[in-house]
Order: structure tokens, then C-alpha cells, then sequence
């Protein structure tokens, strides 16, 4: 009997949903499955629920409408929230209270209070914790994703739970191509264990996604197995068996993008362009070392007190995360 192949499971910000970055497009277009922090009111995550928080928070719904593009992709189960008793988003409370009680963020002006805590086992706790600090915390948070991460307080708590999520289950963190101080950081923490670059669709909506998803299932699988393995491997990575993989989506991609309509359902063009995949390792606790590490500079550069360690891979011991570095090419590979 053959063993499984490996799966390629990747963990997606939020933010590149709200602010539809093609890396979104891209990672959906990749993965096996794909698991995101979907914000939920503290009284629960029922139809109910979500309706009435919906009600008292404007921001939600916009958060949720900013979503409605990758609608196909959650009702085919490509992306999801997580498990029943186990989602992203139940830990960027505690990642969050982290971040408020960490010296190297206490600088910055507090626009809101740090998130409550909820006993998520206590069912009459939940039920009574609606109200104004929850909300708060809930609506600056929807803000925060609309407009791409402003506060870093409340991005790093979601990166940070999301990544820590992905460290416990096995699967794949996903970074994108900004180019922030805690990024920056965050590059002197990796170990690299493949690249390559490969043609994709970028700006394309859910419906058009599944499509091609559905077109190039072979090749795609091939790829999937080829990145999932060389992160699973002992050793060094099957360099010539990721570049196979690779040339043969490439191929497929072209022929099939060139006869492809090239309007999404949403009567949206589609654009064909190139991007490079690193796949490297990370601690586990990356997203908090990196960004505690980028506001220490910014306090150097103000002049305040100085903190004298960087980011170093010295500062972690776990090196458990895997992810994937996806960035655009401004040029197709020779």
C-alpha cells in the first residue's frame, strides 16, 4: 500500500485576505488546505453569534464583505478557521496580552485596551462577556486588518497566534512580500531550505481559483508533494525533484492560462506574472522576537534607551515553523 503523500497545509493571515494581496490568491492556489484567524465575538462563534456582533460592530461586516472575494474557497474547504475546539484565533488573546506587558512595545500610545480574558471552558463566561471591552478590542482588531496592520501590538499577537497554531499542528506559515522593520528582522532568524519560481494568477477572485485548482490537479499535486517534502526531509532536499515539479506546473500553467478566459466571475481581469517561493524555517515564536526586535530599533532611532540585543537565532531554541516566502518577480526566470 503507498504511503500518503505529503501534504502541503498552509496557515494565511487575515490581512492578506482583508487587503487581498496576491499572496493570498497564490497560497490558495498552492495549498492542500488552508487555515486563517477568523475574528468572533467573545459570546461565541455560532450563526447567532456572529450576527449579533455583526450588529454592534460595523467593522466586522466589512471585515467579512473584504472576504467575500475567497467565498468559493471556504465552501469547497480549501480554507477554513480551524478546528471545532482548536482555531487561530483563540490564541491571539493571550498573544496579545504578551505584546501589551512586553517592554519593548510599552512605548507606544495605547489607542485601545489589551484584549480581555475569556474563559473559553466556562460557557456562562462567554455569554456574559459582550460588552464594551470585548467589543473594543474586537472592533479595533477589524480595523487594524482593514487597514493592513497599522498597530503592531495587534498584528504581531495575530501573526504570532497564527504562527503558533501552524507549529502545533504540523502545518506551513505564509509570509508576504512587505518590506517592515520586524520583516527585515525576521530574515536574520531563517534557515532556507528551498526556492524556486513558478508562474500564477494574481488579483484572482475564489470561483476562478477553484478553477484552475480543478484544471491543474496533477500537476499541482506533484508540487505540493515536492515543497511539502523538502520541509519534512531528514537532510538536504530533493533539489532536482522540486525543479521537475516546478517545470511541469509551469508548463501546464501556460497552456492553460493562455486558452483561459480571463475575466473572474467578478468580471475582474486576471493577471499572469512570476513569483519566487523560499521555503525556510523559523522559531516558533518568530513573529514576537522579530517585531519586539523592530521596535528596539525604532527607539534607537529616536534616541531613547537602547537595547542592545537584535534578533539572533541565538534568542530561540525552537526552530519547529516551517513557511513560505512569497514574493513577486518583476521579471520572468531565464
Amino acid at each position: 500500500m503507498a504511503a500518503p503523500r505529503a501534504m502541503l497545509n498552509l496557515a494565511v493571515s487575515p490581512y492578506h485576505l482583508s487587503t487581498r494581496e496576491p499572496v493570498a490568491a497564490i497560497a490558495l492556489t498552492l495549498c492542500d488546505h488552508a487555515v486563517t484567524a477568523l475574528p468572533e465575538p467573545a459570546e461565541g462563534r455560532s450563526r447567532a453569534h456572529i450576527r449579533a456582533a455583526v450588529d454592534r460592530l460595523p467593522r466586522l461586516l466589512r471585515v467579512l464583505e473584504s472576504w467575500r472575494w475567497s467565498g468559493p474557497l471556504w465552501r469547497g474547504g480549501v480554507l477554513g478557521s480551524g478546528m471545532p475546539h482548536d482555531r487561530p484565533f483563540d490564541g491571539v488573546g493571550a498573544a496579545g496580552r504578551e505584546v501589551w506587558t512586553d517592554e519593548a512595545f510599552a512605548r507606544l500610545a495605547a489607542t485601545v485596551d489589551p484584549p480581555p480574558r475569556v474563559n473559553e471552558d466556562d460557557e456562562s463566561a462567554r455569554a456574559a462577556a459582550p460588552g464594551v471591552e470585548t467589543d473594543r478590542w474586537l472592533d479595533a482588531l477589524c480595523a487594524d486588518m482593514l487597514r493592513g496592520g497599522p498597530d503592531p501590538r495587534i498584528s504581531t499577537a495575530v501573526v504570532a497566534a497564527l504562527d503558533r497554531y501552524a507549529a502545533s499542528h504540523g502545518w506551513i506559515a505564509v509570509r508576504g512580500p512587505t518590506d517592515s522593520l520586524a520583516q527585515r528582522a525576521e530574515s536574520r532568524l531563517t534557515d532556507r531550505v528551498f526556492a524556486l519560481a513558478i508562474p500564477v494568477m494574481s488579483r484572482a477572485a475564489g470561483g476562478k481559483i477553484v478553477d484552475l485548482r480543478a484544471a491543474l490537479r496533477g500537476p499541482l499535486e506533484i508540487l505540493r508533494e515536492a515543497m511539502a517534502g523538502a520541509f519534512a526531509a531528514a537532510g538536504a532536499p530533493d533539489t532536482a525533484a522540486l525543479a521537475a515539479a516546478a517545470g511541469r506546473y509551469t508548463e501546464a500553467f501556460e497552456s492553460w492560462f493562455a486558452a483561459a478566459t480571463r475575466d473572474d466571475e467578478n468580471d475582474q481581469r486576471t493577471m499572469r506574472e512570476f513569483v519566487s517561493i523560499t521555503g525556510v524555517r523559523l522559531p516558533a515564536d518568530s513573529a514576537l522576537v522579530s517585531a519586539r526586535a523592530a521596535m528596539r530599533g525604532v527607539s534607537r532611532a529616536a534616541g531613547r534607551a537602547r537595547d542592545p540585543r537584535p534578533a539572533q537565532k541565538t534568542d530561540v531554541i525552537d526552530r519547529a515553523l516551517p513557511a513560505m516566502l512569497i514574493r513577486p518577480m518583476n521579471v520572468q526566470p531565464a
